[in-house]
């Protein structure tokens, strides 16, 4: 992910500087990569508050701030955002909530408003995933449960691409009339997202 700064920014899932008996590679690191190739390590994750192994791609948020999603304790993943002042970890929530945060493995995308949207790949009503929100300071929502119908698309693993706003798209890795994925709009609304 390109940022503000003109950097390469990216994350892994192990290394860093925090390895454990029972993750002896580490837990994952924030780094920036600029142009001339200056490789820069900007957190590296320990388990603790911070939460450890990143999924997902990152977003940018509108004020510049890296956006991602991080595991905490065992049974929970959290949004991180990382600015000028460190590494904050906001919203959390249980793996198998209605949502199925424990399956937010795509990437991520920041609206305007700060408001993070994502898919998951499991949980939610029909089992099969489903596309979701985050507004800043809230909770997940659902705007779609993925598998309501025989040709709905099913597990939501790619990024949720954000057009003009208020319209999101994206594929499925299943579902569909021929089974082997389905592409998706939404369009959002303020209170609520009407899928089409």
């Amino acid at each position: 992910m390109l940022g503000v700064d003109g950097r390469v920014h990216g994350a892994t899932r192990a290394g860093g500087s925090h390895a454990s008996s029972t993750y002896p590679h580490g837990q994952g690191t924030l780094w920036a990569v600029s142009l001339d190739g200056t490789y820069e390590s900007l957190h590296d994750f320990a388990g603790g508050e911070d939460g450890r192994q990143p999924t997902g791609d990152l977003a940018l948020a509108p004020q510049g701030a890296i956006v991602g999603i991080v595991r905490r304790d065992f049974d929970q993943e959290a949004i991180f955002h990382l600015g000028p002042r460190g590494l904050r970890v906001t919203t959390s929530w249980y793996v198998g909530d209605p949502v199925g945060g424990g399956s937010a493995t795509a990437g991520h995308a920041v609206a305007k408003d700060g408001t993070l949207y994502g898919t998951t790949v499991a949980f939610s009503t029909y089992g099969h995933g489903a596309l979701f929100r985050v507004r800043p300071g809230g909770r997940p929502e659902v705007i779609h449960a993925f598998g309501d119908t025989s040709v709905d698309g099913q597990r939501g693993d790619s990024t949720p691409l954000l057009l003009s706003g208020n319209v999101l798209v994206g594929p499925t890795h299943f579902g569909g009339t021929s089974g082997v994925g389905a592409g998706y709009l939404v369009e959002l609304a303020p209170a609520s997202g009407r899928p089409r």
